[in-house]
């Protein structure tokens, strides 16, 4: 290789260098409170409890009655537009197991999976919770709030009782976004993600996709006992746990003109001193 070649070539490799280190400081983590969370509850349940505003969200079964959470985040108000998302976690911190009496011990051994997926019915986390349970604290509220205040999302509608689920429990799409083993550890974090669908998921909902957040589902919904009951934002608050929220953790790249503009310029000035030559 020539010197001329050889320096040129070297140029351009720390330009290139210059150009990812400038990309690179533009990636960034947000974490995300919910924008709205809440229990839906099937079986006996299914025609007049719901709890849009409780302190726990539920996931699975008591003792035949399916209990599926939901959950959103309102992307736009954190990540700024044209970002690509490069990872995102879903964090919910557990405070009870079934058939623990909401004790610290006992109840359902066995470990269940948690799934999450897409929501395709918007719904609104409603107000029935917010006042009437024997709180602070889970007890008492996994059977729901009776009855359900009109807009509250119930097992058949995703507002009550104006706007009904296309099929009872939850309208989602059918193949899941992320899954995760829930054991019996309290006050515990468990995590979702950051799987490929979650990624497109949360992008989609950046770039304009109706966002209607995620539904969790308990592989266990038809066994005696075997929900886990997790901190709704209101939940935390009421018990004074605000790091027990729910929380998204999103990490994203926004393109930095800065750089282009630099390694723009830089092979300009190259062309321009190869001419010369």
């Amino acid at each position: 290789m020539k010197m001329t070649n050889r320096r040129r070539f070297c140029s351009m490799a720390g330009l290139l260098a210059l150009f990812i280190t400038l990309r690179a400081a533009a990636q960034t983590t947000v974490n995300i409170p919910a924008a709205q969370d809440a229990t839906l509850y099937g079986g006996s349940d299914a025609t007049s409890n719901a709890s849009g505003s409780g302190p726990g969200m539920f996931v699975g079964s008591d003792p035949s009655n399916p209990k599926r959470g939901l959950i959103e985040f309102n992307i736009p108000a954190h990540v700024p537009a044209g970002a690509t998302i490069d990872s995102v976690t879903l964090t919910l911190y557990m405070d009870m197991v079934a058939g623990s009496g909401g004790g610290t011990g006992g109840g359902d051994s066995t470990p269940r999976t948690i799934r999450l997926f897409d929501v395709t019915t918007p719904w609104h986390g409603g107000t029935n919770g917010t006042t009437g349970h024997p709180g602070p604290g889970f007890g008492g509220t996994g059977h729901g709030f009776t009855p359900p205040n009109p807009g509250d999302p119930t097992w058949n509608f995703a507002s009550y009782n104006t706007v009904p689920w296309t099929t009872p429990g939850g309208d989602f799409v059918s193949t899941e976004s992320a899954d995760t083993v829930v054991s019996q550890n309290l006050n515990s974090p468990y995590t979702w993600g950051s799987t490929p669908q979650m990624v497109a998921d949360v992008q989609g909902w950046l770039n304009g996709a109706n966002n209607d957040g995620w539904l969790l589902k308990n592989d266990s919904e038809t066994s005696s006992q075997t929900f886990r009951a997790f901190y709704t934002a209101e939940g935390a608050v009421e018990q004074s746990v605000p790091q027990f929220a729910p929380n998204l953790a999103v990490t994203f790249t926004v393109p930095e003109p800065v750089g282009i503009s630099v390694f723009g310029l830089a092979l300009l000035l190259l062309r321009r001193r190869r001419h010369v030559r």
